[in-house]
């Protein structure tokens, strides 16, 4: 499982084309620009297919989600960059970065106001695209930074966390998506040199280890802390099958989440974490190889 852990975070410029081809299908880019051609005018971004049709349901700017198919082109154009295109990837039916940058443009504003909370992270993730692309776009830079700042402006010291889901004082929420958010504030601190964004970084993911890992691997989903005293108040699940059950979705983010700071960080505890929640991720999948939710 060590090698699991490094696999998904050698830099692509490794790995390159030594990717069997199998690993990745010409439908991919086609399908992929077959949505971005379906993106309504004002800007919605795909979440979900409708269960019937299988049509793409299409979402607000101001959805937790929104930044993620932007960042899909940006995926596609780094692969193109690495691969090159051919008849048989297809790589070259579009020009992805041409196409991200244009359906990113309507989650600019929201680096100033939103409503998404802790999930400011999954916003910046096409403008982080974008500067490894263009070190020097301003626009991109300044989104980061103000999505850092909403991310950072939610730490509360006395709990080690920042703050996930808006309840009222005393109750201070904090779900294991968390760990997915974190990576804003590295790329935010490397922008402007404030260390201050990554203590609050490993100060949430030391947190999040103590409290949400549990022995063998499994996550609880949502941690309840006293805003004032820092003590953990309850151990509970919103979107699992209970309390006490691993929300397969929170596993995954846990693995991701710890396998990159790892990769930000270099301390080995957060790779070791990463592979408990794998193996136990791994241990756990059915003979039919279906996850459950």
């Amino acid at each position: 499982m060590h090698v699991l852990a490094a696999f998904v975070l050698l830099a692509p410029t490794v790995l390159g084309a030594s990717f069997p081809a199998e690993l990745f299908s010409p439908l991919v880019p086609q399908k992929i620009l077959a949505t971005f051609k379906s993106l309504p005018n004002p800007t919605k971004y795909p979440q979900f297919t409708d269960q019937t049709a299988g049509d793409w349901q299409f979402f607000v700017p101001d959805t937790w989600t929104s930044g993620f198919f932007p960042a899909t082109g940006y995926a596609l154009n780094t692969r193109k960059a690495l691969c090159g295109a051919t008849s048989q990837n297809q790589l070259g039916i579009a020009n992805w970065l041409e196409l991200s940058r244009e359906a990113s443009a309507a989650l600019v504003s929201l680096e100033i106001k939103n409503g998404q909370g802790h999930d400011v992270g999954f916003l910046s993730y096409p403008f982080v695209e974008e500067l490894a692309v263009n070190p020097n776009n301003h626009t991109a830079t300044t989104a980061v930074n103000n999505f850092a700042t909403l991310l950072a402006n939610r730490f509360n010291p006395i709990v080690g966390c920042t703050r996930s889901w808006d309840s009222p004082d005393p109750d201070f929420q904090v779900i294991i998506d968390n760990m997915m958010n974190l990576e804003v504030l590295f790329h935010s601190a490397e922008l402007t040199g404030n260390d201050t964004l990554r203590h609050i970084a490993t100060t949430h993911a030391d947190t999040t280890t103590k409290n949400h890992i549990r022995a063998d691997g499994g996550t609880w989903h949502v941690i309840h802390y006293n805003t004032f005293t820092g003590t953990v108040t309850a151990k509970k699940t919103a979107q699992g099958f209970s309390d006490n059950s691993t929300w397969s979705r929170g596993e995954a983010w846990a693995i991701y989440g710890f396998a990159n700071m790892w990769k930000w960080t270099g301390n080995t505890a957060y790779r070791d974490t990463a592979t408990r929640v794998a193996n136990y991720f791994l241990g756990n999948i059915p003979s039919d190889g279906i996850v459950p939710w």
